[in-house]
């Protein structure tokens, strides 16, 4: 089972997230470390990451560079005086930016859908059966 992987999140985007995935064969590992983050990377299956971009914004467009195939999205409560970190967000290439507490409805089906797995699937969509 794939793992995604919840970097210093807050227990409440963590729930959310945990609530989205349920039933979409992944697993949420909460990761309090850069140091957790690289292990999981090392020894699981990662179909994504998702940080809270507020707390580890080095670190999230460290992964980016590192891990091209691997999704970071960015989950935060963001301010207003934000837009010089959301622009970082976007020249770094995460793939998405979500709003804590606005889209945790939608979070997990969102994240579900942008997955390294979606993705190997959709390029294979049209290969022969028989691969």
């Amino acid at each position: 089972m794939a793992a995604l992987l919840a970097v210093q999140l807050s227990a409440g985007g963590r729930a959310a997230l945990r609530r989205g995935i349920r039933g979409r064969g992944m697993r949420l590992v909460a990761c309090p470390s850069l140091e957790r983050v690289e292990q999981r990377l090392g020894r699981d299956l990662v179909d994504g990451i998702v940080v809270d971009i507020r707390v580890a914004r080095v670190a999230a467009l460290h992964f980016t560079e590192r891990y091209p195939r691997i999704p970071v999205f960015a989950l935060s409560a963001f301010r207003p005086d934000d837009g010089g970190l959301l622009a970082d967000c976007r020249r770094g290439g995460l793939r998405d930016i979500f709003i804590e507490g606005v889209d945790d409805a939608a979070l997990g089906e969102l994240v579900a859908g942008r997955t390294a797995s979606r993705a190997r699937r959709a390029a294979l969509g049209d290969a022969h059966r028989m691969l």
